[in-house]
């Protein structure tokens, strides 16, 4: 049994746990959403503090052995360069806090000693979702009810459930290159 972590960066921040030794493809056996806000202010706490807290505990508790993540801090950089960095505040302040997301997770998952698979583009991961890489929120969403039996709505959720799915691939993927394989 191999328990992967896909994540959705955000103050909304998706996640999900798949199980790869399921089925041809593995399974998503939970999707949710952490609202970071709430969680940093129920800890008296920053929000990343708050996020490695979670993390932790999620990751010890669901016997995590991947983790991967979807790479929104470049779409935001993308689209940060087309609006200009003084145009849109809150765009910069976004980009600054999903880097510092994504620090606290990779650091974290180096720690647990986990197997990382490399961040995946959003739109690589919506073309190998849905087929087109500029699928919007609502493909995504009906992609994941539809290909992983996910039952919520929430967008972030249902990202993070084809962050897992993408990342349960890459490692039987890998797996597959060794079988057979005499040492």
């Amino acid at each position: 049994m191999s328990i992967v972590l896909g994540i959705d960066l955000g103050a909304h921040l998706g996640y999900a746990l798949g199980d790869s030794s399921k089925g041809n493809n593995g399974e998503i056996i939970e999707c949710d959403v952490l609202d970071l806000g709430k969680r940093a202010k129920q800890l008296r706490c920053s929000r990343q503090t708050a996020l490695w807290t979670w993390a932790n505990a999620l990751i010890k508790t669901s016997e995590v052995e991947v983790f991967c993540r979807e790479d929104s801090t470049k779409i935001l950089r993308q689209e940060t360069n087309r609006r200009g960095h003084t145009s849109n505040k809150n765009l910069g302040l976004s980009l600054e806090q999903h880097a510092g997301y994504a620090a606290v997770l990779e650091v974290l998952a180096e720690i647990k000693k986990l197997k990382i698979v490399d961040p995946v583009d959003p739109r690589t991961l919506k073309k190998w979702a849905t087929g087109n890489g500029n699928a919007d929120k609502a493909q995504m969403t009906n992609a994941a009810r539809m290909l992983y039996k996910v039952s919520t709505e929430d967008q972030n959720a249902c990202d993070a459930a084809h962050v897992c799915a993408w990342a349960m691939k890459q490692v039987r993927n890998e797996a597959n290159k060794f079988a057979g394989v005499n040492w």
